[in-house]
């Protein structure tokens, strides 16, 4: 057996005191001992299938998961750590004088040696884990390790968690106590979704059954977790429909433990015979003879003695293996003949070959009685009887096939209280329809706490497969002939689907027998062909675990051969770029972490990244581009740091990370002697980032360090002559007097203001003389800014001009394009345009193109589904921004903040405590990015509803707003709408700057906060008129409300309450309707 990685559980047993033991007996009695201890121990571990490792000393340690996997190795490790004390304590020698200690641990180790002589060297911490958690036992205790407690199916009884300290450990292990079995055992339940046709297949076999007197034999075949037992259990639930007084008997093969060959039918005995399921072999046969007579069988005794020798009764001298299948036969017959009879036998792939023969005999039954005979099994027992079932008469088949997506979905929102999209679709994505995995995933999820709306989050957590299905596939994998296994493995590293000449590239001693290998796996349903001739896994997470079991250095080694090979297919063209990239970059890091310096594989994995990173970034995937250059930087020399940093920055465009990535270009590029253009360029790139894009920046350069970049940049510009660079830095430079008033800390100088426009009509000229619309776009948007304080209509105007170069522009710059007009309509109380502006940029921006850009975007989709009065679909649109925001990292994104203040808002009056946790947890985590003394700290009280803060710091404070006033509109909305009093000087003012620039909503909201406070009905008649020009629905059906509460007139008011219900304004209502909330 090579080496491979393994998910095992592992068992030390010692015996308490074994030295002093050793002092006072004779070495000849001890070894007597100590041999009677070590053949219980064989037995036990031998019986459910684990692996007798060791003897060390006194010592026993075994391995179960080796050399074949189960899907329950857990299980049965803890059963023979329960059987092993109980035998031990059983035997009056060792009882009193080896108390033993048992530790038990699961995990993943490697593992190799001879899997025929089961000789192997095991290695890794689960080991070492075991051995402490033995140590750490009392006498007769067993101590087992959480992921073993986690995986062992319910079966098991435990003590409270104990935490245990073991040496080189940095935190104490988590273990619990094995105290017993548990004494009824049954697996959670899961809905039943997706199997109504098998359903009524069985259902009306079972009325032919019973209704025509006909016995009938139905396999359930499938592999495991697609709901065979489920399947069963909701037949049964439904019989009593058929026919009201059936007798169900139930026989279960176990995988291990079994006394005897026929131990199973013990269960369809006692229930047939209705006989005490404790009543020992030797008063067995008596028993059953008196029920035969009862029931009219004139041999009783001669039968009873049959049966009751495959029980485990030996008053028989000689057996005939016809005579005993006879009597059997002849006692469920009568059963049946007595009422309608439904034998289940589960687990049959499990029975040993002569079980197997007595059930295919009994299920031949030759009286026309009322029988229904279920057999439930997975496809291996078709390996072993490929006849099953041939021949007979009332036979049928039924195969579960994986569920389609929407059943799983529907089976995975049922396993959470609140699902969300997110969740449900990466389970959907992993489950491959099989309903086992999908709910094992889920409980997965829940116990390691992840958040079920967090992307990253839910992929953390899916990335470790539960131990249960992992078992359950490694047990399918160890059934394999080193061959078909060695195949899958080198499948596994080429990804989901591969072709003959892959496989046969990594692994040349595939090829001779590649076709006949491939046939038994397809038939094994774990590889299935594809229309274009390649295969595929059956299923991802065979793919998953078959990679898991190779060792990090085998991978490497196929990783590269792999590289290799896509890159002779791939030559010059880009179509594989990404997929040969991935296979050098695994190469280049699987080597580093074995000591290989493997400087050939990191320099092509750096080539192929960065050719990647194109592809993606010409193909709008900016969140790949960005991951494939990051790689490459991880793996590239210094030479080749500043063009990789460039290329990052340039492809994020704005945030904390693009500055970063520039400043770090600039940095490398300076140290390594590059060009003052190379220089400039990363200058003016990060000034872009920093002033242009500054609310995506949380790390900000004070004044005095910003102008310091200005100055190296300008000094830079009056020597380099590429004037595309130059004209980057000119327009970036433009935006100096934008980042001043944006970021509160005062009032740009005319200076200021005139040198900066300066660098925008320089920005313009050359933009325009380069004919580069990139640059044309972002200069407009430079001039646009100068205009804006003055008049937002006019700088509305200039940014549509960008529209005539959408066209043309990258991602981000036709976002910005669309969502510029819609900051500026917000600042004018234009609703409706906004939300078209942000609608129109949505459907020209791809969701993966430019991610900061589409989260902006559907942010301002929300701001304007909330003023618009359009409430329920605030909800998807604003969680669609969230979940960009976190699968783009948590940026420190101020620029999306207006969405979620707003949804936040809406949130509140509808009484929507779930949407509106959101918003406050995505605003407080942005804010609390920024400096204390930043104007976007402080909008963190709005979703918190602080008015005393909001009044205090925001709107007193509205001149550090005076770019983002909408920020203000909403914090006197809801000062305004709680009663909290502002400050007229501050009210004044907003009114005295929106008035002239026509920006209606804001004003509006200040009259109406301003007449609220002094009861002035003529100043609310004011705001209610300029509200009637914006759109903002729902705020003029609050100050109609208000207004016809102050006037009297009940009509207007009547009015506009029936608008705000109908809205969803549960809070406005119950105010206006003078309720009051619980």
């Amino acid at each position: 057996m090579p080496d491979e990685r393994r998910l095992v559980t592992v068992l030390f047993a010692d015996v308490v005191g074994s030295t002093a033991l050793g002092d006072s007996l004779d070495p000849e009695d001890l070894r007597a001992l100590l041999t009677r201890y070590y053949a219980i121990a064989r037995e036990v571990i031998g019986g459910r299938d684990g692996t007798l490792e060791k003897f060390i000393g006194d010592a026993v340690m075994a391995i179960f998961g080796l050399p074949t996997a189960h899907d329950d190795d857990p299980a049965r490790a803890l059963d023979a750590a329960l059987a092993l004390r109980e035998a031990v304590q059983a035997d009056p020698l060792l009882v009193s004088q080896l108390p033993i200690r048992i530790g038990v641990n699961s995990g993943e180790v490697v593992a190799s040696g001879d899997r025929e002589a089961s000789d192997f060297l095991v290695t890794g911490d689960p080991v070492n884990v075991a051995a402490r958690l033995q140590q750490a036992a009392r006498s007769w205790q067993i101590l087992c390790g959480e992921r073993t407690a986690r995986a062992s199916q319910g079966g098991f009884t435990f003590g409270e968690r104990v935490e245990v300290k073991a040496p080189g450990k940095a935190v104490a292990v988590r273990a619990f106590e094995l105290t017993g079995r548990a004494s009824r055992h049954t697996a959670p339940r899961t809905p039943l979704i997706g199997r109504s046709t098998d359903l009524e297949q069985l259902d009306l076999v079972a009325r032919r059954a019973f209704g025509e007197r006909r016995p009938y034999l139905v396999s359930i075949i499938a592999p495991p977790g697609t709901g065979k037992t489920r399947l069963l259990q909701a037949f049964l639930e439904r019989l009593p429909a058929t026919d009201p007084e059936p007798l169900v008997a139930v026989a279960q093969c176990l995988p291990y433990g079994q006394r005897l060959t026929y131990w199973p039918l013990r269960a369809l005995l006692t229930t047939i015979a209705g006989i005490d399921p404790d009543t020992p072999p030797e008063a067995l046969r008596g028993t059953v003879a008196r029920w035969l007579r009862d029931v009219g069988d004139a041999d009783a005794d001669r039968t009873a003695g049959q049966i009751a020798a495959t029980l485990g009764s030996a008053d028989l001298e000689v057996v005939d293996q016809q005579a005993l299948f006879g009597a059997w036969q002849r006692l469920i017959e009568l059963a049946a003949v007595r009422r309608p009879l439904v034998l289940v036998v589960e687990d049959l792939h499990w029975s040993s070959d002569t079980l197997l023969d007595l059930v295919e005999s009994v299920f031949q039954p030759r009286a026309d009685v009322p029988l229904l005979m279920l057999a439930l099994s997975r496809p291996e027992l078709l390996d072993r009887r490929r006849s099953w079932g041939g021949g007979r008469r009332n036979y049928l088949s039924i195969s579960l096939e994986p569920l389609g997506d929407s059943d799983v979905s529907r089976l995975v929102a049922s396993l959470l209280e609140s699902p969300a999209v997110a969740v449900v679709d990466a389970v959907v994505a992993r489950a491959g329809g099989n309903p086992f995995y999908a709910a094992e995933l889920v409980r997965s999820l829940i116990e390691q706490g992840a958040d079920l709306h967090d992307p990253d989050s839910i992929g953390q957590a899916l990335a470790r497969l539960p131990d249960t299905v992992q078992a359950t596939i490694l047990a399918r994998l160890d059934l394999l002939a080193p061959l078909p296994r060695r195949l899958l493995q080198v499948g596994s590293v080429l990804g989901r689907s591969f072709d003959r000449a892959a496989v046969i590239a990594l692994d040349a001693d595939l090829e001779e027998r590649f076709d006949a290998v491939v046939g038994l796996i397809i038939d094994r349903e774990l590889l299935v062909p594809t229309a274009d001739g390649h295969l595929a896994f059956h299923h991802i997470l065979i793919r998953e675990v078959a990679y898991g079991t190779l060792p990090r250095l085998e991978r490497g080694v196929l990783h590269a051969a792999a590289g290799r090979h896509l890159e002779r297919i791939a030559g010059q063209t880009d179509e594989l770029a990404e997929l040969v990239a991935f296979h050098f970059r695994e190469a280049a890091t699987l080597a580093g972490t074995s000591g290989d310096p493997a400087t050939g594989l990191r320099a092509a994995a750096v080539r192929w990244l960065r050719r990647a990173a194109a592809v993606a970034q010409g193909g709008g995937a900016t969140l790949e581009a960005t991951n494939h250059l990051r790689a490459a930087i991880d793996l590239a020399t210094p030479a080749e740091l500043p063009e990789l940093y460039l290329q990052l920055g340039d492809d994020f465009r704005m945030g904390d990370e693009s500055a970063a990535a520039y400043v770090d270009a600039y940095r490398h590029g300076k140290a390594l002697g590059r060009p003052d253009t190379f220089l400039l360029e990363a200058l003016a790139n990060e000034l872009m980032v920093l002033c242009r894009f500054h609310a995506g920046i949380a790390r900000q350069p004070s004044e005095g360090e910003l102008q310091a970049k200005r100055d190296e940049a300008r000094r830079l510009s009056a020597t380099v002559e590429d004037e595309r660079v130059r004209a980057i830095f000119f327009i970036a430079d433009a935006f100096m007097p934008f980042w001043i008033r944006s970021n509160g800390r005062r009032e740009p100088t005319p200076q200021e203001i005139a040198t900066s426009r300066a660098s925008a009509e320089s920005g313009v000229a050359l933009a325009e003389r380069l004919g580069i619309p990139q640059l044309l776009s972002g200069a407009l948007d430079a001039l646009s800014s100068f205009v804006v304080e003055e008049s937002p209509r006019a700088a509305r105007e200039i940014q549509r001009r960008r529209w005539a170069l959408v066209d043309r522009l990258s991602s981000l710059e036709r976002g910005d394009a669309f969502q510029m007009v819609a900051w500026q309509s917000a600042l004018l109380g234009d609703v409706d345009e906004a939300l078209r502006a942000a609608e129109t940029g949505l459907a020209t921006v791809g969701r993966n193109e430019a991610p900061e850009t589409v989260m902006l975007l559907v942010a301002w989709e929300a701001w304007a589904l909330a003023l618009a009065g359009r409430w329920p679909e605030v909800d998807a649109s604003i969680m669609r921004s969230r979940e960009m925001w976190l699968a783009s990292g948590r940026p420190s994104a101020m620029y999306i903040l207006h969405g979620f203040l707003a949804a936040a808002v809406v949130a509140k009056a509808r009484g929507d405590d779930s949407l509106l946790a959101q918003c406050r947890g995505v605003v407080d985590a942005i804010c609390g990015r920024f400096p204390s003394d930043h104007p976007a700290r402080d909008l963190a009280a709005i979703p918190r509803f602080d008015v005393e803060a909001l009044a205090e710091r925001v709107v007193s404070g509205y001149e550090r707003y005076i770019e983002r006033l909408h920020h203000v509109a909403l914090a006197v909305w809801v000062c305004a709408d709680s009663g909290y009093p502002l400050a007229r000087r501050a009210l004044d003012g907003i009114i005295a700057f929106c008035e002239p620039r026509g920006m209606h909503w804001i004003e509006a909201e200040a009259r109406r906060a301003r007449a609220l406070a002094v009861g002035d009905t003529d100043e609310l008649a004011r705001a209610v008129a300029l509200l009637r020009t914006t759109g903002a629905v729902p705020r003029l059906a609050r100050a109609e409300a208000d207004l016809g509460t102050l006037t009297g007139d009940l009509d207007l008011r009547e009015a506009a309450i029936g608008r705000l219900e109908a809205s969803g304004d549960v809070e406005a209502v119950a105010r206006f309707r003078g309720l009051r909330e619980p």
